[in-house]
């Protein structure tokens, strides 16, 4: 395909010396070749330094900053695209892995979706064991092509570890240029809800994505002890949603979408508050 529009791909990381060669490599082999790969190491004291200036000499495309100090992973993300260059932009985790086609297809996408701010792809969950399992949309992606459909559909689906798939797919840079991240848990929810007032979503259908996940998750078989570590998420994850800003915040911000009636305002306030309560009564990690 043409590839005749730069990629900016921003990978924040910090500590993670075990797994981020394997990111880069997978990143590095995409089939869409024009692409910057921006590096921005919170204030690692590992050897992920060494790591990410071993590549920064093997592939020009890859920019290695070292932040003196830890600025937070909200401001992490910001900072990387905040110095992107390229007309498209995607997130990149330093313990996930891509297809090789996945910057091609999801552009292929967009490109075919002019009124689409984001392109995802369906993935896997796997972990430190190989252990994978496949992603289902009706999870983690809004369907609807009109704004209040989308954003009701986000709010409702059920599984809020899932629901931010999206932040890590294709988007057009300057349309998110200002959905920026805060310092919050579920960060990543509230960036994506914010995306998704900027216009719809496309997907591919392929699983083109495997997103790490803690081994805890995917054992069918937990040990007593993995139980434990389960039962205890759940119950750190409760006491964060009786301070959740999954509450109040989005419902101002809804209350000031110019481009919503009161009536679809007052829905999709009512629709937030019953799947915050539903969360806190259902949620399983």
């Amino acid at each position: 395909m043409n590839q005749d529009k730069l990629v900016s791909i921003g990978l924040g990381t910090r500590n993670r010396s075990h797994y981020i060669g394997t990111a880069l490599d997978s990143l590095l082999a995409q089939t869409y070749r024009n692409f910057e790969l921006v590096i921005s190491d919170n204030a690692s004291t590992d050897d992920t330094p060494l790591i990410c200036e071993k590549y920064t000499r093997k592939d020009r495309r890859v920019k290695y900053i070292w932040q003196k100090s830890n600025i937070g992973h909200a401001k992490n993300f910001d900072f990387l695209k905040e110095n992107a260059r390229g007309e498209y932009f995607m997130w990149a985790s330093d313990d996930d892995k891509w297809a090789p086609t996945f910057i091609e297809k999801c552009l292929e996408a967009l490109n075919a979706n002019p009124d689409a701010v984001i392109a995802t792809a369906n993935f896997f969950d796997f972990d430190d064991l190989g252990r994978m399992q496949k992603g289902d949309p009706k999870l983690f992606f809004p369907f609807k092509h009109d704004l209040y459909g989308r954003l009701k559909e986000f709010i409702l689906l059920p599984i809020i570890c899932q629901k931010s798939a999206p932040m890590f797919g294709l988007m057009r840079r300057k349309k998110v240029a200002d959905c920026e991240f805060k310092d919050e848990p579920f960060l990543d929810y509230d960036f994506v809800f914010h995306c998704l007032t900027k216009g719809r979503f496309v997907l591919v259908d392929e699983p083109l994505f495997y997103k790490r996940t803690k081994n805890f998750v995917l054992d069918p078989n937990p040990s007593l002890f993995l139980r434990a570590k389960r039962i205890v998420s759940n119950i750190k994850t409760r006491f964060i949603l009786l301070f959740s800003p999954l509450l109040f915040p989005n419902m101002i911000f809804i209350s000031r979408l110019k481009i919503l009636t009161p009536g679809e305002k007052f829905q999709l306030i009512f629709w937030n508050f019953m799947a915050l309560l539903r969360l806190f009564v259902w949620y399983k990690a």
